[in-house]
Formats: C-alpha cells, structure tokens, sequence
C-alpha cells in the first residue's frame, strides 16, 4: 500500500509531537492497514507557520496537511487559501480551539477539507484524515449537528416522502438524509438502517447528485430549500 505524505503546520512543539506519534508508522500495524484498507501516512516534514510550509512544499510532494489554527498567524482564510494557491490537490483537515460553527464553515468556505477541534482522541483523527483524501467535507458529529440546526431549526426536522419522490429521491436516499438532518454520523445512520458505511455514503451521494449539493452541509440546505424537510415544532 502507498504510503500518502503529510505535512503538519504547528507551532506548538507538544501538539507537534502529538500529532507525529499518532501517525506514526512505529505505532501502526502496516499489515493492520492493509487487511482493514485503511491509508498509510509518512510525516514528512513540520511547520512553524503557513510560509515556513510553503517553502516545504515548493521541494517536496505533500498529499495531505494538518494545519493547526492557532499557528496561522495571518489568519486561517488567507493561510488555507495560500496552501491552496500553492498545489490546488492538497487536502487540508483544520485544527481549531474552538468548535464554533460560524467559523468552521468560513474555514471551510476557504477550501478546507475537514474542521476538528483539538478534543478530538487520536482514533477520530487518524479517520477523519482517511476520509479527508475522498470526502470535500469532514467534521466531528457534533459539530455536524450544530450546522444542522441552523439549516433547519434547533428542534430537529420532519422530512416529507411524498417531497422527497418529487425530486427523484428514493426510500433509502430520503431516510438517510432524515437521519442526516439529525447531525448523526455515516457510522450512526448505518446502525439505524441496518446496512453498511458504504450504502449509507452511496444514498448521500445520490441525494447529493440529485439535489445539486456538493457536501453535507449543503445536502441539508439545498433539502431545506426545497422543502424536503423542515423544522420540528417544539
């Protein structure tokens, strides 16, 4: 299995370190990695701020960064943006001290690929990194559910079948962006529908293509818009 390039963007040495042992190759079973398919990271260099990886990345190939926040001194839009300017294919997973959700979706809004906070454990990291290289949108479920709220109410929603055939969706795309509106994770809504991960991400994706939505955040907001699911009343 390929090994995939990561550059971590920190300027505090013990979140460096942190950071490094969690993907480190000396504490994986590549076998492991291989039975399960899971995506083998090398660390291949560490940052101060956002120039200091640019210079990084001019010499070296680097397939995905972990770009920690509270190091991008000139802000977390331009440095996203300047990462970017620098190899449009990378794929950026933000780090945040805070989980606020108008932030997440500025970051995002600059072409990040995922937004934790830093409470996250070392198991949800490594799998939000791994669905960083194939997903355009990676969040901790409760922030998710935070998004959800604002899409369509703090009271949870009501998604209408009948609504749901018109644009083309159906059973299983429908109940599935219904426990989506939840802010549940693709893990989570699997257990509820009785069926794999991998259905669960296929039914999103249909609904995504139908509702012309390129993310999850999206989904919600285009079904919202056109009244697929509203608003719980208290």
């Amino acid at each position: 299995m390929s090994s995939t390039p990561l550059l971590i963007i920190t300027a505090q040495p013990l979140l460096q370190q942190a950071l490094t042992a969690c993907f480190s190759k000396a504490d994986r079973d590549p076998d492991a990695a291989n039975a399960t398919r899971q995506p083998v990271f090398t660390v291949i260099a560490h940052a101060q701020s956002t120039h200091e990886a640019l210079e990084i990345m001019t010499d070296q190939h680097v397939g995905v960064i972990l770009l920690d926040l509270d190091s991008a001194h000139d802000g977390a839009t331009t440095a996203i943006e300047s990462l970017l300017g620098r190899k449009p294919s990378v794929r950026i997973l933000a780090l945040a001290s805070t989980g606020d959700a108008e932030f997440a979706v500025t970051v995002l809004r600059a072409g990040a690929h995922g937004f934790l906070t830093k409470t996250v454990d070392e198991v949800a990291l490594f799998d939000a990194t791994c669905r960083c290289l194939t997903e355009n949108l990676v969040l901790e479920p409760e922030l998710l559910h935070r998004l959800a709220a604002q899409a369509v109410g703090n009271h949870g929603a009501h998604i209408s079948p009948e609504t749901a055939r018109k644009y083309g969706l159906d059973e299983r795309e429908y109940k599935a962006l219904a426990h989506l509106s939840q802010g549940i994770s693709n893990q989570e809504i699997a257990s509820a529908m009785y069926v794999s991960v991998g259905s669960v991400k296929a039914y999103l994706t249909g609904a995504a293509r139908k509702l012309e939505a390129s993310n999850r955040v999206q989904l919600l907001i285009r079904a919202y818009e056109l009244g697929l699911i509203s608003p719980r009343s208290r």
